[in-house]
């Protein structure tokens, strides 16, 4: 039974001993809550706040060292979104309480008088700013007072303002005087050539107001109703005539081809040697004339297609003129047609005087006799209409003409009195609209001379004033010059005012921004009713134990054997 005891207790000694033996850690927590503490300037940043923590738990450490406190102590002072933490591990759990209360404490007073510290540096230098101002502002009102004495107002227009707008000023009226004077010069030189003008004698007519006369003359209106009719009748007839010989006209032409080719081809053939030169020679002349027919018929069916086409118009008569080129072409032609016609018959008929008396020559002589008189005959029926187309044989086409030249002449006779009448009217009109130009020249050049005197009245008077502004300049250079001066230093000293209530400002608010104690929310976390290192203590305790049990069977067992 002694043994079961000892080797129950032994072990749990040694077990006991290593527990109390072996220290203990029970650890507590300072955390700094920067969450009503975020700074708003540079003045306290995150760094700030680590340093300050830093330093007074190393402080606190040493201290506790130096009074041979028995606390272990675990600094974490890194930034987090939540704030810092600062770890201090005790013995016991009452010893890390009380050491976790002794070092808050501290710590809030340490923050206070540290805060307080900083805010009594930054009110001594706000005091100096603020002197340094009220010396500024001595200064400034000196220089005011010098810029009021020297008699030159800031927004005042100078006397150098005034001259230069003076000065523009009498430029432009000089301007003025040039344009004037100009002016002068220029209607004076138009009204006096207008007066050495030679008198008028002539005016271009408007065409409408002449169109306006014709149409108001009432004999002049009915000429010209009766010449359109005559004109009219005049177009018609030669329509009529000129569409009558057209046929008989194609008719010449044809006989005219026909006595060529029969000729020529005689002459080719069976001609003996006295008949060739007669036949060529007779053949040569058909060929002319038929030329001299072809030209004229074109000529006759352009004008016929022309006079269908004309419009009857009294004011220019163009009928007549066609009607004039017309006669003088068919007397032309009537001129040639009968040369051509007798020459074509004598030489014909000398032809026949020569001709053989065989079949074939008598045959060949008959067919060119009856082309010779198809020739003549259609020649005589073209003849009779030209005839009364030039009014030879036609007596109303010929009344028609008379009545129209007639009437055209006395239109434009009286188209000519109208003109006169016309022109004289424009020439009294011009005489006396050059006569109203005069006038308005000369009150122009009057009205003109009275303006450059009062113009030069004017430029006087601001010579005046400018002469004016040019005494007022010495005094002005000087009192200037001094109140120039006087404006540079106010703007320096304004400067320095400016910047001076800028760093007074920025000094206020970096006051206002230092974290202070009621800024840093701080709070600790307890130690546990364990141990943190609680598995090493159970461990050293159950070596104990094991050390313990097995020394407790070595002794039993020594004591168990039997004495030799």
């Amino acid at each position: 039974m002694l043994r079961f005891l000892v080797l129950l207790i032994l072990p749990l000694v040694m077990a006991a001993g290593a527990l109390v033996v072996v220290p203990k850690q029970f650890p507590a927590t300072v955390h700094v809550d920067r969450a009503n503490a975020r700074p708003q300037t540079s003045a306290t940043s995150d760094a700030d706040i680590r340093s300050l923590l830093l330093d007074y738990a190393w402080a606190y450490a040493r201290q506790s060292s130096e009074r041979g406190k028995d606390v272990a102590w675990s600094l974490d002072a890194a930034a987090s979104d939540a704030g810092w933490d600062l770890r201090l591990t005790g013995p016991t759990r009452k010893v890390a309480e009380a050491q976790l209360a002794e070092f808050s404490s501290g710590l809030k007073a340490h923050i206070a008088t540290v805060t307080s510290a900083q805010r009594e540096r930054l009110t001594e230098k706000e005091r100096d700013i603020a002197q340094r101002l009220s010396d500024l502002s001595g200064l400034l009102s000196a220089v005011d007072a010098e810029i009021t004495n020297s008699q030159v107002a800031v927004n005042e227009r100078t006397p150098l303002e005034e001259l230069t707008d003076t000065n523009a000023a009498t430029r432009i009226q000089w301007g003025q005087y040039t344009e004037l004077r100009d002016r002068v010069r220029s209607v004076t030189a138009s009204r006096d050539a207008l007066q050495e003008a030679p008198p008028i004698e002539h005016a271009v007519v408007d065409a409408e107001a002449r169109e306006s006369a014709y149409r108001n003359h009432i004999p002049l209106q009915e000429d010209m109703r009766h010449l359109e009719i005559q004109l009219f009748q005049i177009q018609s007839t030669m329509v009529a005539i000129g569409k009558e010989g057209g046929d008989s006209l194609n008719t010449v032409l044809a006989a005219a081809e026909e006595i060529g080719k029969l000729t020529e081809t005689a002459a080719a053939e069976n001609a003996t040697a006295a008949e060739r030169p007669l036949l060529e020679q007779t053949s040569e002349k058909a060929a002319e004339y038929h030329h001299i027919a072809t030209i004229f018929a074109q000529a006759w069916t352009r004008d016929l297609l022309r006079l269908e086409e004309l419009q009857v118009d009294a004011r220019t008569a163009e009928i007549l003129r066609v009607y004039d080129e017309a006669a003088k072409r068919i007397r032309d032609f009537q001129q040639d047609s009968e040369q051509a016609t007798a020459t074509l018959r004598r030489r014909i008929r000398a032809l026949g005087e020569q001709a053989d008396p065989n079949a074939a020559t008598q045959v060949a002589q008959a067919t060119l006799v009856r082309k010779a008189h198809d020739l003549q005959t259609a020649y005589r029926t073209f003849d009779r209409s030209a005839n009364e187309l030039i009014a030879q044989d036609n007596y109303l086409l010929d009344a028609a003409l008379q009545s129209a030249r007639g009437l055209w002449q006395r239109t434009q006779a009286t188209r000519r009195d109208i003109d006169d009448a016309l022109e004289q009217q424009a020439v009294q009109r011009a005489r006396e609209e050059r006569t109203a130009r005069i006038a308005a020249m000369t009150a122009e050049i009057e009205s003109t001379r009275g303006d450059i005197v009062t113009l030069v009245d004017e430029i006087k008077a601001q010579s005046d004033a400018a002469q004016q502004i040019i005494d007022r300049l010495p005094a002005y250079v000087i009192a200037a010059t001094a109140g120039e001066s006087a404006r540079d230093r106010r703007v320096l000293l304004e400067s320095r005012a400016n910047e001076l209530s800028q760093d007074l400002a920025d000094i206020r608010v970096t006051r206002d921004a230092i974290v202070s104690f009621d800024d840093l929310a701080i709070t600790t976390t307890p130690a546990d009713n364990w141990p943190q290192n609680l598995e090493t203590v159970a461990g050293a305790g159950l070596l104990a134990w094991s050390l313990g049990l097995l020394l407790t069977l070595g002794v039993v067992r020594i004591t168990s054997k039997p004495h030799a």
